[in-house]
């Protein structure tokens, strides 16, 4: 296989999997997604950045069970502190899925697959009219 169509697929799995992610991160939002405030309980250094771990509680206030979760996205420098409160968007049928609610935890890697794919899709278009 060339170079060309090498990158041509990488643009292809690039762009479709950052597609999928910004439309998946749309309807979960739309038809799932429960927004709920969490507090910062605790900092994870972890591949060279610090992760929020934060505490809340699903469904009414009523309830006892507290659920707890380790933010994917980690910042240097700490982005949260311990005893922050943060929104949090949570799946009520699964409430550990949850995510801090904001615009970079929810979009920053699906625009980042596509501008890769877009940047990708330049650079390819470029070579085949050299």
């Amino acid at each position: 296989m060339s170079d060309q169509w090498l990158l041509f697929l990488i643009l292809i799995v690039f762009t479709g999997i950052g597609a999928y992610m910004l439309i998946y991160q749309a309807l979960f939002v739309c038809r799932k997604a429960v927004l709920t405030k969490g507090v910062v309980i605790q900092l994870i250094f972890r591949n060279a950045g610090y992760h929020p771990v934060v505490q809340f509680r699903p469904g009414s206030s009523d309830s006892r069970e507290m659920v707890i979760f380790e933010s994917s996205f980690g910042s240097r420098p700490a982005r949260y502190h311990v005893g922050d409160i943060v929104p949090v968007l949570y799946d009520p049928i699964h409430p550990s899925k949850a995510r801090i609610n904001s615009l970079l935890e929810r979009w920053i890697f699906p625009v980042v697959l596509m501008l890769f794919g877009m940047g990708t899709f330049v650079l390819f278009s470029w070579l085949l009219h050299r």
